[in-house]
């Protein structure tokens, strides 16, 4: 029975805005209209804006110098914005950190530049744990050898995170 009553008043509401003769006809459409008109444009709007894939404005990559015969990384800021309390992880192993990068630089970087996040300094082979290890134990500074396959840059203006 309240749902009836309800329905009812719902539809008498809707059928008053638009009949005929009512006093404040054209105040009622001209409201309805308006608030359909800036509903769709607040949609285009927001569908039309540039993507989060990367608001920082980040390019990274590897160049090999060919003179040396070694491959060195580079971070640049393609955005208008300086960043500040700049992170850049490389495998989710090494870590670069910086203060400010300023805005349309570019900085070239090397694996002395990229420290093991998780370096404990210990000797190795001490413990039984030591011998379950397939590979080496790291050093503190990322190897000359390192692959990057995904690199997360971080900083106070925001995130990004690139697959290699």
């Amino acid at each position: 029975m309240a749902a009836d009553g309800l329905a009812e008043q719902i539809q008498e509401t809707l059928l008053s805005v638009f009949r005929k003769g009512t006093r404040h006809q054209v105040e009622k459409l001209a409201t309805v209209g308006a608030f359909v008109a800036l509903s769709g444009l607040s949609v285009a709007w927001g569908l039309s804006g540039k993507g989060p894939e990367n608001i920082l404005g980040a390019d990274f990559g590897t160049e090999l110098i060919k003179e040396i015969n070694k491959s060195t990384y580079y971070l640049a800021n393609n955005s208008r914005d300086d960043w500040t309390n700049l992170r850049v992880v490389i495998n989710n192993s090494y870590l670069y950190k910086s203060e400010e990068q300023l805005s349309g630089k570019r900085q070239n970087l090397g694996p002395k530049d990229f420290k093991y996040f998780y370096y404990i300094p210990r000797v190795w082979g001490t413990q039984p744990t030591d011998v379950l290890a397939d590979s080496p134990k790291s050093g503190p500074i990322a190897p000359s050898t390192l692959e990057p396959k995904t690199v997360n840059i971080r900083s106070d203006e925001g995130r990004i995170d690139i697959n290699l």
